[in-house]
């Protein structure tokens, strides 16, 4: 029979008795948390629930519970800056955090000035790699295929030629503004993988979903930006080098974030997985679904 627990008067979720086990042993649940089920004609803390064990059963989990990670009880730019090393080494951690949507907000945007830098450096640097690493493509599809070749150099320079291309001042003032939103829509993706996540058997709630995809992206991106510009810097020797250490980064930076929402939301690696890839189905079918109508109304109208 399924369980309802909350605390502080907000309600936590509907959960199955092995559930409320598991995150009172992971330290997600506390001892002082209150839950109802069916047939109960009061709310009653979990340690007084027989099937959970004795109140000294939770003594580590409450006090797991209310330290959270540092970021939620030391808030500071050195608390972010060890967030961040400690989602990359000790990701565990998140199952006792808060994940409070304000103080999560928060950290995410402290963590964007941090990346700030190396991330302006890395944009001016681009501007000066990314036609090496295209040389490199065009060389590598050549051996392939020279026609797609051909295309692809025919593509290329006419973006490099393209007198309305945006500038270096102009791609700064774009990055800024997308760097003013990006937590948030984060969390927009958040609340959308929500209802996923369910589908997979994760029941979290919404606010718990929202920040743990808004807090694990923005402190991982922050920490992986000037590993990004010593690659991006290595381009200027190897073009073909710095595109593949590319690849790969954005590979790890995929799996240290699932691997981070899947402690923050106590459902494991592989399930985390499944949510975001589902997630990453839905968009690309919305995309070509937009796509379509506008194809279809561009027709109607010149019809």
């Amino acid at each position: 029979m399924e369980i309802h627990v909350a605390r502080d008067g907000s309600a936590l979720g509907v959960f199955s008795p092995d559930e409320v086990r598991a995150g009172l042993t992971e330290g997600r649940f506390r001892g002082s948390d209150l839950a109802w089920r069916a047939g109960m004609g009061a709310w009653t803390p979990l340690a007084e629930w027989p099937e959970f064990g004795s109140v000294t059963a939770f003594a580590k989990v409450d006090e797991a519970g209310l330290a959270g990670i540092e970021w939620e009880t030391r808030p500071s730019l050195g608390s972010v800056l060890r967030g961040i090393w400690m989602m990359v080494l000790r990701p565990a951690e998140l199952a006792a955090a808060k994940l409070g949507f304000g103080r999560s907000l928060g950290g995410a945007y402290l963590a964007l000035l941090v990346g700030l830098l190396p991330l302006l450096g890395l944009i001016l640097l681009n501007q000066t790699v990314e036609p090496l690493q295209r040389e490199v493509l065009v060389t590598l599809a050549e051996s392939f295929n020279p026609d797609v070749a051909a295309g692809m150099r025919e593509g290329f320079e006419a973006e490099a030629n393209d007198p309305d291309a945006p500038g270096a001042i102009a791609m700064l003032c774009g990055v800024t503004c997308v760097l003013a939103i990006l937590p948030l829509l984060v969390a927009l993706l958040g609340l959308v993988q929500w209802p996923l996540l369910r589908l997979f058997g994760v029941k979290v709630p919404v606010e718990r979903a929202a920040s743990a995809e808004m807090l694990s992206f923005t402190w991982l991106f922050a920490g992986i930006l000037p590993l990004s510009l010593v690659i991006s810097a290595f381009g200027l020797v190897s073009p073909g080098g710095s595109l593949l250490l590319g690849l790969l980064l954005q590979l790890a930076f995929l799996i240290l974030q699932v691997r981070a929402l899947g402690h923050a939301l106590q459902c494991g690696f592989w399930r985390a997985l499944g949510a975001k890839l589902l997630l990453f189905a839905v968009f690309c079918a919305c995309c070509c679904c937009i796509s379509l109508l506008i194809e279809l109304a561009g027709a109607a109208s010149a019809a």
